[in-house]
């Protein structure tokens, strides 16, 4: 990194610890929803030997996830002020760590908000956002959360899948029947999904942890950064 000013630092380091806060959250979602995937296998293979236990656990479990309270870390301060005051090299530096914060923000909080279920994950960290484009779509999206919740098209269809399978059960028909074939795909498809997520949340993790102790480190030894 080339030498910032203090500021810069300060908010770096600010908005790195926030948004690895919030894939701390996804993680704990993807955790989350892989028991209750796993819940629901169990059921599936229930269905041959023991029915009403299938039907049982089918009725106890949703695919859901527990979503962990974040935090969006504001700067304090006169904000205008303080880069009013930066040099042009520094300012540019400046806006652009917020459009980085805003951005980042804005997708990570869609996401969590999709694998819980909770738009107020996604409606607490909203930001105003400068970018056009990405404005007139936060601005649909915002719209859909505030009407109709928020919640992933995965996880819906599962728990749709869920509710086919134990009438299918309830039926009497026996046995695993088209329903039961089906969400047994789809649960399929879902752990090769969540095992994606889990793997690009690593490694975004990783590569903001290495950025930010880089810098501190440099920081502390009095380094140019």
């Amino acid at each position: 990194m080339s030498k910032w000013a203090q500021g810069s630092v300060r908010e770096y380091l600010s908005q790195s610890l926030s948004l690895l806060d919030l894939l701390n959250s996804i993680s704990s979602s993807l955790s989350s929803l892989g028991q209750s995937r796993l819940s629901f296998s169990h059921a599936l293979a229930l269905i041959d030997g023991s029915p009403s236990s299938a039907l049982d656990r089918l009725k106890t479990t949703q695919l859901s996830s527990s979503c962990n309270k974040v935090t969006y870390r504001e700067e304090n301060g006169d904000v205008d002020g303080k880069v009013a005051s930066l040099c042009e090299r520094e300012a540019i530096i400046h806006e652009a760590l917020m459009e980085m914060k805003t951005v980042g923000f804005w997708v990570t909080s869609i996401l969590v908000a999709c694998l819980s279920g909770d738009a107020k994950a996604y409606l607490e960290t909203r930001r105003p956002i400068s970018v056009a484009v990405l404005a007139s779509v936060d601005s649909v999206v915002s719209g859909i959360v505030m009407e109709k919740g928020i919640v992933a098209k995965e996880v819906r269809d599962l728990n749709e899948s869920a509710v086919k399978v134990a009438a299918e059960i309830s039926s009497n028909r026996g046995g695993c029947g088209v329903a039961a074939e089906e969400m047994e795909r789809k649960l399929e498809v879902f752990e090769e999904l969540l095992d994606g997520l889990r793997k690009d949340v690593d490694r975004l993790f990783s590569e903001i942890l290495v950025g930010r102790n880089e810098l501190l480190r440099r920081f502390r030894h009095g380094e140019q950064y």
